[in-house]
């Protein structure tokens, strides 16, 4: 490698560790300056710290409370709206949080709010979906491990199907199919229309192959 193209690439990584870096301080120069309430400056840094790349939702969130507590509505209404927006979902907070009182008379703040309770319960609907499959899945493992005698596989999964009991719930619709005497795929559709959710079962109980469709994958990625 030639002597130019090596101190090229070394000074590509210094820079972009030094990025890194500075932006990591800055966040870190604006919690210090909030809690000592210098709110314009923490404002300030928390926004250079979003314009040096940070997306963290709880950075946005702080920028948003540091802009309304130093008189900047619509900077803190940006802000709040782009926490949410990248998944923030402590909805509650947001609600008795003190450094929002001169926003909630906005009709910004409520149609923000409106959309932040409208996320948390599609990541809840989520999660629900989520935990029933790992529910499930135990017990197609459980339906493995016994022996046919007992009603069970005997060592595998051929033959296995969900208790009628459990493939409908108040979050959604579930399937089992078995493709293997050694695998089987759980699917959990959203009652709400809002995508699907599919893992598979190996034979010593691990789940894996996650996937998510519709809103649902929308969702897992932020």
């Amino acid at each position: 490698m030639k002597r130019s193209t090596f101190a090229f690439i070394f000074l590509l990584f210094l820079s972009q560790r030094h990025f890194g870096q500075t932006a990591d301080q800055l966040v870190f120069r604006a919690d210090s300056a909030y809690e000592q309430r210098k709110y314009v400056e923490s404002a300030r840094l928390y926004e250079e710290a979003l314009r040096a790349g940070v997306r963290r939702t709880v950075v946005l969130y702080n920028a948003a409370r540091s802009f309304a507590l130093a008189g900047n509505k619509d900077k803190a209404l940006r802000y709040i709206d782009q926490a949410v927006a990248g998944g923030w979902r402590n909805v509650e907070r947001m609600k008795e949080d003190s450094d929002f009182v001169n926003l909630r008379a906005d009709a910004r703040w409520a149609a923000i709010f409106k959309k932040a309770q409208a996320a948390k319960e599609s990541y809840d609907h989520l999660d629900a979906l989520v935990n029933q499959l790992n529910y499930l899945g135990n017990l197609v493992l459980q339906y493995r491990i016994r022996s046919k005698q007992d009603g069970g596989g005997g060592g595998s999964f051929a033959g296995y199907e969900l208790p009628s009991t459990l493939t409908t719930t108040p979050d959604g619709t579930f399937e089992a199919t078995v493709l293997s005497g050694n695998s089987v795929e759980l699917t959990a559709t959203s009652v709400h229309g809002r995508g699907t959710v599919s893992v598979r079962v190996n034979a010593s109980g691990t789940l894996g192959g996650w996937k998510f469709g519709g809103e649902l994958k929308k969702l897992r990625e932020k």
